[in-house]
């Protein structure tokens, strides 16, 4: 009796010939080599079937992250969250039962910085808002059902603002005055602010930076005035013009109206 991968096969007693006999073999072996060989394939199929994953769709997906007030601005903040960069699109925003307003936003890399879109009126914002982004359906997203968001109350944050660099004689003395002022509706409490008072001289192609005044701000009622003060530094050697700055740090809202500037001269002569 003969085996090849098995399968079994009754040798007869005696061939007919010694070809017959080969013939037989030759056949057995190619039957077996081409069973293996088509099962081979069907694995090498099944496997690779298996480690295909399916293709992800490289998209952006737009999202409103947060509605903020203070004062007159209103500041919503987008972001993408996605895995593509978006087209510029646009912002839809409302105070309801009030006005609304439609912002142009650009394009967002995805998973990159918040981007906060700013809206100021001539009154303070309160009441519930409702911000969407791609308003206009100008992009294509992998999620086109988490473009709003509705806030009932949105936070109402302190907004602390550079108004006013002066300067003061006093007691045969000149004295550097800066103003900074709550121009929000919501009281400044326990906070990081601080005002800084700086000099830079200017002298050929040179510069000299000099913070000669800082004062922490940790609370300010809303609408009321803080002043920082202190005596003019000494003349810097060969300065030709100086840059008085008075500048907030640490305020969380909005960074246009934390510097005040003014530029003095120097007669040399």
């Amino acid at each position: 009796m003969l085996t090849f991968n098995s399968i079994i096969i009754a040798r007869p007693k005696k061939c007919a010939s010694a070809i017959f006999c080969l013939t037989m073999l030759a056949a057995v072996w190619q039957n077996t080599f081409a069973q293996a060989t088509l099962e081979k394939e069907k694995a090498r199929d099944s496997s690779l079937k298996k480690s295909e994953s399916p293709k992800v769709q490289k998209l952006p997906d737009l999202v409103v992250t947060s509605i903020q007030y203070s004062g007159n601005r209103a500041a919503v903040a987008v972001h993408n969250k996605g895995i593509e960069t978006s087209a510029p699109c646009r912002l839809f925003f409302r105070v309801v039962g009030e006005e609304q307003w439609t912002v142009n936003i650009p394009a967002l890399i995805p998973k990159g910085f918040v981007y906060t879109a700013e809206i100021y009126r001539g009154k303070p914002f309160a009441g519930k808002g409702i911000a969407k982004i791609d308003s206009e359906n100008q992009v294509t997203e992998s999620n086109e059902n988490n473009n709003t968001l509705t806030i009932d109350k949105p936070a109402v944050v302190p907004d602390i603002a550079a108004i006013e660099l002066s300067f003061k004689d006093e007691y045969g003395a000149t004295q550097i005055v800066g103003k900074v002022q709550n121009v929000s509706n919501v009281n400044l409490i326990a906070s990081d602010v601080r005002v800084r008072l700086i000099r830079i001289t200017l002298y050929g192609a040179h510069q000299n930076v000099l913070e000669f005044k800082t004062q922490d701000v940790t609370s300010l009622n809303a609408g009321a005035i803080y002043e920082v003060k202190a005596p003019m530094p000494k003349p810097f050697p060969g300065a030709d013009s100086y840059i008085w700055i008075l500048r907030v740090d640490g305020d969380a809202n909005d960074a246009n109206n934390n510097v005040e500037k003014k530029s003095t001269k120097v007669d040399n002569n």
